[in-house]
C-alpha cells in the first residue's frame, strides 16, 4: 500500500484534469522538462525554479523560459504534440500566440548549441536566432549552432520545411524549402547600405539635380556625328587550341551551289602528370583538399561534406578572411567569404549560393587523382 501511495503522488502532476480528461491538452498549456544530464534553471508563471541530477523533472503551465548551461542536457515535452531536446549552452522560451484566428504553439530559441525537435501532429511556429522563421509540422529536426553565428539545419524525416529570413522587413528574401534528407546552412542574407533616407534631396534651385540639362553640348554631338568612324582592334595573343577548318556540308536546293561552312575543331589537348602550381592559380599541391571530381583549397573556415548520391557540399564561411579556390575538370570556382556550392558526383553544378567566380581551367590540367605520385 505505502508503494502504491508513493506511486499516485508522483503521477499526481502528470494526471488529467476534469477540463480535459481523455484529450490531450492544447498546445503549450502545459510542458514537462526533464533534465537528462547536469542541471537546468526555468521560469514560469511568475516562479522560478532549478532542477539539478538525472531523471529530475518539473510541469509547467503557459509561457515559460528555459537556461540549460554549457554540458547540460535537458528535453520538453508537450504531450500528445511535441519533443525538444536540448544541449546546453541554449536558451528556450515556449507559449501560445494567435494565428489564423486560433491559438498555436510557439518555440522561442534565444541560444543554441544544439537542438533536436519531434513534431508528431499539428503546427507550430518556430523563431530561431539570426531572424530565421519557420512552421515545424510532422517531422524530425535537427539544429546546430556555429561559432560564426550561423546555424546548420538537418531534415532528418517528415513533411518539408519552409525556412524564411523575418529580421529586416525592408531586404526581403525569398523562403528556402528543406526537403528530408538535406541539410541547409543559415546565415543573415549581405545587403548593400542603402543611405537613401539620410541623403540629402536634390534642389533644381541650386542646380544639384544631375540630370537638369543634356551632358552633351549641340556642338559636342555634331563633331561627334562628323568624325569618322573606325573599328578598334582588339590586342593579338597567341592562340594555344589548334584550329583546323574543314569542308562542311553543301547548302540545300535553293541555296548557293557548292558553298562551303567553316567548321572549327578543337586538337588534341596534352595533359601533363605533374603538378604545375601556375595551372592551379598558384596554391600549392599540399593545400588541396581531394573532394571527389572537385579540389578545395585548404583554409580556415572551410567544410567540404559529402552528401547523399555521391554530392559534395563546399562551405566558406562568412567569417573566413579571403576567398578560396575549388577546381573543377574544366571550370574553377572562386568562391567568396558565405558562399556554398553542391557538386554532383560527375562535378556538375547542382545548386550554389553567395558570391561565386567561374573561370575556365587552365589547358592540360590534369585531374587530381592522375597527378604523378
Amino acid at each position: 500500500m505505502l508503494s502504491l501511495a508513493c506511486l499516485a503522488l508522483v503521477l499526481a502532476p502528470f494526471a488529467p484534469t476534469d477540463e480535459g480528461r481523455g484529450k490531450p491538452a492544447p498546445p503549450g498549456k502545459e510542458a514537462r522538462i526533464e533534465v537528462l544530464r547536469g542541471r537546468l534553471g526555468f521560469v514560469s508563471g511568475g516562479r522560478s525554479g532549478e532542477l539539478v541530477g538525472e531523471a529530475q523533472t518539473a510541469v509547467v503551465t503557459g509561457t515559460s523560459h528555459l537556461e540549460v548551461p554549457a554540458g547540460s542536457r535537458a528535453r520538453v515535452v508537450f504531450a500528445g504534440h511535441a519533443s525538444l531536446t536540448l544541449w546546453g549552452p541554449a536558451a528556450l522560451e515556449w507559449g501560445t500566440e494567435e494565428r489564423g484566428g486560433s491559438p498555436t504553439l510557439y518555440w522561442r530559441v534565444q541560444d543554441i548549441a544544439w537542438l533536436d525537435i519531434e513534431v508528431r501532429e499539428g503546427l507550430s511556429s518556430l523563431y530561431l536566432p539570426g531572424g530565421w522563421f519557420a512552421r515545424v509540422g510532422s517531422g524530425s529536426f535537427h539544429f546546430e549552432g556555429l561559432p560564426s553565428g550561423a546555424l546548420e539545419l538537418l531534415h532528418r524525416a517528415g513533411s518539408p520545411l519552409v525556412v524564411e529570413w523575418r529580421k529586416d522587413p525592408s531586404s526581403a528574401r525569398p523562403p528556402l524549402g528543406v526537403y528530408p534528407g538535406s541539410s541547409l546552412r543559415l546565415e543573415p542574407p549581405a545587403s548593400p547600405v542603402d543611405g537613401a533616407a539620410s541623403a540629402r534631396p536634390w534642389s533644381e534651385e541650386s542646380g544639384s539635380w544631375p540630370w537638369r540639362r543634356p551632358a552633351d553640348q549641340s556642338g559636342e554631338v555634331e563633331s561627334r556625328i562628323a568624325a569618322p568612324r573606325t573599328l578598334a582592334r582588339e590586342p593579338e595573343f597567341a592562340d594555344p587550341t589548334s584550329v583546323t577548318l574543314l569542308p562542311g556540308p553543301r547548302t540545300p536546293a535553293g541555296g548557293a551551289s557548292g558553298a562551303r561552312i567553316p567548321q572549327a575543331v578543337v586538337g588534341p589537348v596534352e595533359y601533363t602528370r605533374d603538378y604545375v602550381a601556375s595551372q592551379w592559380r598558384g596554391v600549392p599541391r599540399e593545400s588541396l583538399i581531394p573532394a571527389g571530381p572537385v579540389a578545395v583549397q585548404r583554409a580556415r573556415g572551410v567544410e567540404v561534406r559529402l552528401a547523399a548520391k555521391g554530392r559534395r557540399k563546399v562551405f566558406v564561411a562568412a567569417a573566413a578572411a579571403r576567398p578560396v579556390w575549388c577546381f573543377g575538370r574544366t571550370i574553377d570556382h572562386l568562391l567568396h567569404p558565405g558562399a556554398v556550392v553542391l557538386f554532383e558526383e560527375d562535378g556538375a553544378v547542382l545548386m550554389k549560393m553567395g558570391v561565386i567566380e567561374d573561370l575556365p581551367a587552365a589547358q592540360g590540367r590534369p585531374a587530381l587523382e592522375n597527378l604523378n605520385p
